[in-house]
C-alpha cells in the first residue's frame, strides 16, 4: 500500500496559533518527558498518520457507493482549502453578526475536527468501542439468531455466534474502518449522531473571548476543542454538554454557552465579544492541554513554558 500523510488536525487550522501564520510554532506535550522540552515544529510536521483515512474494506465502498478508498481525504475535509480561513477571518474582522451559513460551517468545522481525531477513533478501537460493538452484536444475534437456525439448521450454534461475535469484536482494522465510516456518513450528511449536535449547538449562544493582555495567547493542540458538563472536561460527549470551547487562533477563542435567544430562521447570529483576563485565558488553556492527546501548541514559546509549567503546579 502506498503511504499517504494524512493530517488529522488540518494544517490550515493549526497555522493560526503560528506567529505571521508562517506556520511555525512551539510545541511540547503534558507527558513528563516532554516538561522540560520545547521544540520549534512546522504545521506540516505535526499532527499526521500514514493512511489513516484510507478505507480498506470493499463492503464500506459498496455499501456507501463511494468512488474510490480515498474518499474520505479527497472529499470529506474539502474545508480546509478556503472555509476554515475564510470563517476565521470573519472573527478577526469583529463582526458583531455573522450570516446563518457561516455559523453553521462554523459548528461543522469544529465538529468535523473533532470526528476525524484520533481520541475520538479510541472510542471505536479502545475498550469502550468494544464494550459498545460487543452489545450491538449480542442484540444483532438475538434478533436474528431463530431465523439463521430455521436457514442452516444444525450448522449454526450458539458457540458460533459467539465466536463470530467475539472475531469481529477483536478485529482491530474492523473497529477503525468503523470510524472512518463514521466520517464517511458525516460528509453525506446522514449522520444522525452528529446532524443532532449540531442542532443542539447551533441553538447556543456565541461568545468570543480575547486575552485582555498582549502577553496571553490561546493555545491549541493535537485534538483541539471540548466540552464541558457541569464543570467536567470531555473530549466530545456528543448529545450531553453545557458548554463547548475552540480556540480559532492565538488571540481568539469561540465559547458556545447557553440558550440562545434568537429565533432559527434569523439570518444572522449575534457574537457575544468578551475581554478574557489571565486567569480566564489559562483556565480555557488548561482544558485544552487536559483534552490533548499527546501535544499542545503555541505561537510564543515562553507563554507555553509558562502555561505548562503553572499546569504541573496546580492551576
Amino acid at each position: 500500500m502506498k503511504h499517504q500523510k494524512q493530517h488529522y488536525v488540518p494544517k490550515v487550522y493549526l497555522k493560526q496559533f503560528s506567529k505571521n501564520l508562517s506556520g511555525n510554532f512551539f510545541r511540547t506535550g503534558l507527558n513528563p518527558k516532554f516538561h522540560n522540552s520545547i521544540k520549534s515544529k512546522n504545521v506540516s510536521e505535526v499532527c499526521f498518520l500514514d493512511n489513516f483515512y484510507t478505507l480498506n474494506k470493499d463492503d464500506t465502498l459498496k455499501k456507501y457507493e463511494l468512488p474510490d478508498k480515498n474518499f474520505i481525504e479527497k472529499s470529506g475535509f474539502r474545508y480546509e482549502n478556503h472555509l476554515i480561513t475564510q470563517i476565521i477571518n470573519k472573527f478577526k474582522n469583529k463582526n458583531a453578526y455573522i450570516y446563518k451559513s457561516i455559523h453553521e460551517n462554523l459548528v461543522d468545522i469544529y465538529l468535523n475536527i473533532k470526528q476525524r481525531g484520533i481520541l475520538y477513533r479510541k472510542d471505536y478501537t479502545g475498550q469502550k468501542g468494544k464494550e459498545s460493538l460487543n452489545k450491538i452484536l449480542t442484540k444483532e444475534i438475538d434478533i436474528n439468531k431463530a431465523l439463521w437456525k430455521s436457514y442452516f439448521g444444525e450448522m449454526v450454534n450458539d458457540e458460533m455466534f459467539e465466536k463470530i461475535k467475539n472475531d469481529i469484536i477483536l478485529d482491530s482494522e474492523r473497529h477503525e474502518e468503523f470510524h472512518k465510516t463514521a466520517l464517511v456518513t458525516s460528509a453525506k450528511g446522514i449522520n444522525s449522531n452528529v446532524e443532532e449536535t449540531k442542532r443542539v449547538l447551533l441553538k447556543m449562544n456565541i461568545y468570543l473571548f480575547e486575552p485582555k493582555y498582549h502577553n496571553d495567547y490561546f493555545i491549541t493542540s493535537d485534538n483541539p476543542g471540548f466540552s464541558l458538563l457541569k464543570g467536567k472536561v470531555f473530549n466530545t460527549n456528543f448529545g450531553d454538554f453545557d458548554s463547548v470551547g475552540f480556540p480559532i487562533n492565538s488571540k481568539q477563542f469561540i465559547f458556545f454557552h447557553g440558550k440562545s435567544v434568537q429565533s432559527e430562521f434569523e439570518i444572522r447570529r449575534a457574537i457575544n465579544y468578551q475581554k478574557a483576563t489571565s486567569k480566564e485565558v489559562d483556565q480555557f488553556n488548561y482544558y485544552t492541554m487536559q483534552n490533548s492527546f499527546e501535544y499542545v501548541f503555541c505561537e510564543s514559546k515562553s507563554y507555553l513554558k509558562y502555561i505548562t509549567e503553572k499546569l504541573h503546579e496546580g492551576l
